[in-house]
């Protein structure tokens, strides 16, 4: 009884440690799409609302998300706030956005448009890497660890 007990548990988890690395691919994929999205907010609030620097960070925290929520303003120097926030919140491409919003505001208007289309290219290739990434592993990922628990089970019986 123990036996079959045990081996349940190693199927299982050998289960679970596919569905968890499928379930990565599935958040990365996830942040690299919120993250194009911000970035499309920041372009519309700079050139259709003509908001400050203040006001972008405003507006960007108001909303749901990983990453909106570290636009929370409570310092003086918010864009270096917000930097720190950002570098250490783990999230995909946090240093090459946490650079960016270091320089945000330093330019003209121009300048901070062909910063962000910049970014964005970056933003948009990582995610259609993990576009692929997760359609091509997330079926892969989940039989390999129903294996491996099913291998276990079987050489432990």
């Amino acid at each position: 009884m123990l036996g079959t007990i045990g081996c349940i548990l190693l199927t299982a988890a050998g289960a679970a440690a596919g569905e968890n690395a499928a379930y990565q691919l599935k958040k990365r994929e996830g942040e690299l799409r919120e993250l194009n999205s911000l970035m499309s907010q920041i372009d519309i609030y700079l050139t259709s609302c003509r908001l400050d620097t203040a006001g972008i960070f405003e507006r960007i925290s108001a909303e749901k998300g990983s990453y909106n929520a570290l636009f929370k303003l409570r310092d003086v120097n918010i864009t270096e706030c917000v930097a720190s926030r950002i570098r250490t919140s783990g999230l995909e491409m946090c240093e090459p956005f946490a650079d960016l919003i270091e320089k945000f505001g330093h330019t003209d208007l121009e300048g901070q448009l062909a910063q962000n289309a910049l970014f964005n290219v970056e933003v948009s290739a990582a995610l259609e890497k993990a576009h692929t990434a997760r359609e091509k592993y997330t079926r892969i990922y989940r039989a390999a660890g129903l294996s491996v628990g099913v291998t276990a089970a079987l050489i432990l019986i």
